[in-house]
């Protein structure tokens, strides 16, 4: 499997890559190949073999023999080169492992000059808890010692138009944006992606996670606590709203909070607030309401209601629904891993709808499994879940009881559309036209179920993956 050399790219403005490989080379015996470069980065860099894994998408077996070798190969060299006989001496006495490399090719003086290894901050940070995240300035984000810090951590594929609009609603004065769209859709790496192109723009940029569902008190003093050296408790909420929309007219600011959906109801298709996070809604109410120069940037899975309705009044509200990568892109994203049998790569691609997250992971399946062959993994009639299946159950979980007997339902179709009709007579007994209606789109809306046009009457299906995910959880449950 073949992997974009621009992942873990901010090595080489830290490391002299060339001559680094070059002697690697030597010390192997042949060329690194373009997977063992990237692993070669990634260590750089301060990222585990298990983290390397992570993100390219593979078993944490593999990234540990490609990491594994690597070490030999910097062993090598390393007690080769008698003009480093301090790195030399650590390798007979320590050897080489992942939390090592960087300091001893540092010794050995493969690191440009002018960066101090001890300022190589490792990518590898534990999951975001409660509302804690790295908080940014502008400052640390252009300095050449922090740039390792920009949280990318996968390549964009695409999505010129998207960056494009995202910077068209900021120039038209947007004081609010979510973007939002299923799951794996790639919300996240197009953030990253206009974090990094719009930073300089800005006085302070801080990212922050709700995944820990923190109150919206707790968020505003975390905010304070960064933007005003004083120390804040969650005691003043709307004082501290006050103060934070006055930092946000005293400064540009761009804030970033991502899985914002946590703190809406679950199995609620009218996306209500949690009970205990309602505050939410006087936040980001607030925050679109007062004039000021900065601009918040929410990641969703699905929009917040009360903020739909104001996007539909006012223009420093905004939103962006991302949807499915298009032919070309999902094959540049294909061709990455080298992938084999070019022919089957449509079917691949419409099978997983050209959702980048899910993907990859077919992708590096294919290539570790079925050697990068898409036409054998094809012809096994089988639709491979690996850790898409995470996402769905978190989205599974989501939904209403008449929503999971809606894709139970089609699920059992094997793929043939459903007329509206039929549907509205298998459930007429238990739910009204209405909820049914409401219960399809959201679904649709959703990306769970599609929505097509058939002799002028409606159908619907499910997607080749929900159906997959479906028969797991009944095999499951049996």
């Amino acid at each position: 499997m073949e992997v974009s050399q621009e992942l873990f790219a901010a090595a080489s403005e830290t490391w002299n890559l060339q001559r680094l490989c070059d002697d690697l080379a030597i010390a192997k015996g042949s060329q690194l190949t373009p997977r063992e470069r990237v692993y070669l980065k990634g260590l750089l860099l301060g990222y585990r073999p298990n983290d390397i894994a992570n993100l390219l998408h593979v078993q944490s077996i593999s990234a540990r023999k490609y990491c594994s070798n690597l070490y030999a190969y910097i062993e090598d060299l390393l007690l080769t080169n008698r003009a480093q006989q301090a790195s030399a001496a650590e390798v007979q006495t320590m050897g080489v492992r992942a939390n090592r490399v960087a300091a001893l090719l540092d010794q050995a003086g493969y690191r440009l000059p002018g960066v101090r290894v001890e300022e190589l901050l490792p990518l590898s940070a534990p999951p975001a808890t409660d509302y804690q995240a790295v908080s940014r300035t502008v400052e640390q984000l252009t300095s050449s010692s922090m740039l390792d810090e920009v949280p990318v951590l996968s390549v964009c594929y695409g999505r010129h138009t998207e960056l494009a609009t995202l910077t068209q609603f900021k120039q038209q004065g947007s004081r609010l944006i979510t973007v939002y769209g299923d799951y794996g859709i790639g919300k996240t790496t197009l953030l990253k992606q206009w974090v990094h192109q719009v930073k300089t723009d800005f006085n302070r940029v801080i990212w922050r996670s709700l995944r820990g569902l923190p109150s919206c008190a707790s968020l505003l003093a975390d905010l304070l606590n960064v933007l005003v050296p004083e120390r804040y408790t969650p005691s003043e909420e709307e004082r501290h709203l006050s103060l934070l929309v006055n930092q946000l007219q005293q400064q540009r600011i761009l804030l970033v909070l991502e899985d914002v959906d946590r703190v809406l109801e679950e199995e609620s298709r009218l996306r209500r607030y949690r009970a205990g996070y309602e505050s939410y809604e006087l936040f980001f109410h607030g925050i679109a309401a007062h004039n000021h120069q900065s601009l918040i940037m929410l990641e969703a899975w699905e929009p917040l209601a009360d903020l739909e309705l104001l996007e539909k009044s006012t223009e420093t509200v905004q939103g962006l629904k991302l949807k499915k990568l298009d032919q070309e892109t999902a094959i540049k994203l294909l061709q990455d891993y080298e992938l084999k049998d070019l022919d089957c790569w449509s079917d691949l691609i419409d099978t997983y709808r050209g959702n980048p997250y899910a993907l990859r992971v077919v992708a590096a399946h294919i290539a570790e499994v079925f050697d990068g062959h898409v036409g054998e993994f094809c012809q096994d009639h089988t639709t491979y879940l690996g850790n898409i299946s995470n996402l769905l159950h978190y989205q599974f979980k989501r939904l209403s009881g008449l929503e999971k007997d809606i894709l139970f339902y089609l699920t059992q179709q094997d793929g043939n559309p459903i007329s509206r009709p039929d549907l509205r007579q298998q459930f007429q007994s238990s739910e009204s036209k209405s909820s049914l209606n409401e219960a399809l789109e959201a679904l649709s809306w959703r990306s769970l179920i599609e929505r097509s046009r058939h002799h002028e009457t409606t159908t619907y299906m499910a997607s080749p993956v929900v159906m997959k995910y479906i028969k797991s959880c009944i095999s499951v449950s049996r």
